[in-house]
């Protein structure tokens, strides 16, 4: 087994909890200041599942459930802090005694970067992590754009922020002729205007001509990470229909799992280690978050977050019809440490 870079991953990725009170607030215990954070209502439907990176500033909001173009929204997001964010009185992330979820993710690094054929002009990266952020201007011409991550991209999720185009997702499980999105329960697309039919490499990750990752003067924003062993892992499996599905080794206890059928039309689901459930064994409360949709919680036990991957205990078609699927997995603990001692099974 390989030994992981990573020991302590709640400093890369975190999930946090808290009660909206219709007046600004400061949401403490990421762990880190954030790059990269998703945000979603449990208790609240009809508002937006929202997008903020540092890249572009804390108050420039995306809605991953929309292909609305970004929006200045400083009564949400207002600020990333040492240890969270802040938020002022919007619904999407602060309405009086609703219940919120917010995903964190730590980049970092904004000097350094060259090559491509388009240079971002803005980005934040972490080699450790292995995980980017890049705004960039669209050419409408095939291109290339160096991510400085030292390592083959497995997933990227890209948005124009300039138009209603949709967001645009790659995944190693559905490879460089497919394209999905972010913000619909469509099956992929074939398409080589997306990527150029051409799988990212150590140095490069290659768009099309395609407007959503490439519209000519647009600003695009694109999200792109690597396998690290122990602590994140993008690949695929297929569903069996049964509730005692099957088991998906990512070598590392997960505490965070985005899931979506690439082949058959359903939403992208959302399972963490921070709201109800997710110990071992399964309880009748635990929670998905559906990315796509404005609804809250889906009160569901669709998998299980075990020292080693995930085990699917449903027969639900966001996580295990009979069809392919694409996922997203980072970690709570590895299996080895750095030093090649175990980690405790669960």
């Amino acid at each position: 087994m390989a030994y992981t870079t990573v020991d302590d991953a709640s400093l890369l990725n975190n999930a946090v909890l808290w009660t909206g009170n219709d007046t600004a607030q400061t949401i403490s215990g990421v762990g880190f200041t954030e790059n990269l954070l998703w945000t979603a209502g449990r208790s609240i439907s009809g508002v937006g599942r929202t997008c903020h990176d540092t890249v572009r500033g804390a108050p420039y909001q995306i809605n991953m459930n929309s292909t609305a173009s970004e929006a200045n929204t400083p009564l949400g997001i207002s600020a990333f802090t040492a240890d969270g964010f802040s938020v002022g009185s919007e619904n999407s992330v602060n309405d009086l005694n609703q219940t919120y979820v917010g995903w964190n993710w730590k980049a970092g690094t904004t000097t350094g970067l060259s090559g491509g054929s388009i240079t971002p002009s803005g980005y934040s990266i972490n080699t450790t992590a292995k995980f980017g952020i890049y705004e960039f201007t669209g050419t409408a011409a095939n291109a290339t754009i160096a991510h400085g991550l030292g390592a083959v991209p497995t997933g990227m999720i890209f948005k124009n922020l300039s138009t209603t185009d949709g967001w645009h997702v790659y995944n190693v499980a559905s490879g460089n002729g497919y394209v999905s999105y972010l913000n619909s329960t469509a099956v992929a697309d074939a398409s080589s205007t997306a990527w150029n039919s051409t799988t990212p490499d150590a140095t490069n990750f290659t768009i099309g001509t395609a407007g959503g990752v490439n519209g000519s003067g647009n600003s695009i924003i694109a999200y792109v990470w690597c396998d690290v062993p122990g602590y994140s892992k993008m690949g695929g499996y297929t569903g069996t229909t049964s509730a005692d599905g099957p088991f998906i080794y990512t070598g590392f206890k997960p505490s965070f799992v985005l899931t979506k059928p690439w082949n058959y039309t359903q939403a992208w689901s959302i399972s963490d280690n921070k709201r109800p459930g997710y110990g071992n064994p399964i309880i009748a409360s635990d929670e998905s978050i559906d990315i796509n949709t404005t609804n809250g919680t889906v009160t569901e036990a669709r998998m299980n977050l075990v020292s080693n991957g995930f085990k699917l205990n449903s027969g639900a078609a966001e996580v295990n019809a009979a069809y392919n699927y694409m996922y997203w997995a980072f970690a709570e603990s590895p299996c080895v440490n750095s030093s090649g001692v175990p980690c405790n099974g669960r």
